[in-house]
């Protein structure tokens, strides 16, 4: 039913007029320490018409109907503003990560709208990490590989998001210069089992021997913690630490991880 509105009326156009949108935001941490490193921003929306409806819909909706490129400006722009805050109260440790559209990328004069938000928040480029998904054709838009490169070369961080998930994993692996791979949830969900396992410790030792970090989402339980830790994984994601909040009540995560740093160390 929600498919069908967003697909058959302005309903989403109306979001995007009335600041429907919010971000919310989940800590990404240290696997062994479980520090703060980096922080996801994530999209969410409550319509006021048909209620809460997953990023799994409205996204491809907003692509469908050129509203991407508008709403992911604001999420770029929002997020490294929300970051630069949480510096500025001494939370200095951690960068933001943003998930980049296919629509965004195929626009030639995507690194200059990255600069000019960088530029505008006065963010370090390498508190930046841009999250790209395997859905990119690179053979049809070979710009976009010089593009991230640049990028990288200013110092913003790219990552590879769902790893594994898509037709293209080795691919991308071998024409992108990239700085940390996103092990799909999916993966993790199956550490019970041996081919999991495998998986997963292959992944890991592929990313290392390329000189790049590798980041385990949907970490549920101390048992997945631990285990990836074992692995080698270098940053772990997931509800075991911190769901999806607002930037408010982020505040309480940071401080209760300072505490118990600080009770670590006495």
């Amino acid at each position: 039913m929600a498919w069908n509105i967003l697909k058959e009326s302005d309903v989403l156009k109306k979001a995007v007029d009335n600041n429907e949108f919010i971000l919310n935001y989940q800590p990404i941490v240290d696997a062994v320490t479980y520090e703060t490193l980096w922080i996801e921003a994530l999209m969410r929306w409550r319509s006021s018409i048909i209620g809460t409806v997953s990023p799994e819909k409205f996204i491809p909706a907003l692509e469908e109907k050129n509203l991407m490129l508008t709403v992911g400006e604001w999420v770029l722009k929002n997020a490294c503003i929300q970051l630069k805050k949480w510096h500025n109260r001494g939370y200095t440790s951690s960068g933001i990560s943003v998930n980049v559209s296919p629509v965004q990328l195929r626009q030639h004069n995507f690194a200059e709208a990255v600069q000019n938000v960088l530029g505008e928040t006065g963010l370090k480029p390498e508190c930046l990490s841009l999250e790209i998904t395997e859905s990119i054709k690179l053979e049809e838009a070979p710009y976009i590989i010089k593009m991230l490169r640049d990028l990288k070369k200013t110092g913003v961080r790219i990552s590879i998001d769902d790893f594994g998930t898509g037709y293209n994993c080795l691919k991308y692996l071998q024409e992108l210069e990239f700085t940390s791979l996103k092990i799909d949830r999916a993966f993790v969900a199956n550490l019970k089992n041996d081919r999991g396992r495998m998986l997963i410790d292959s992944i890991i030792s592929l990313g290392h021997r390329m000189g790049v970090k590798v980041i385990a989402e949907g970490t549920e339980t101390v048992e997945q913690c631990e285990q990836l830790k074992e692995m080698g994984c270098d940053m772990l994601q997931g509800y075991y630490f911190c769901k999806p909040v607002s930037a408010e009540k982020l505040y309480f995560f940071f401080e209760n991880s300072c505490i118990n740093e600080r009770n670590g160390s006495e």
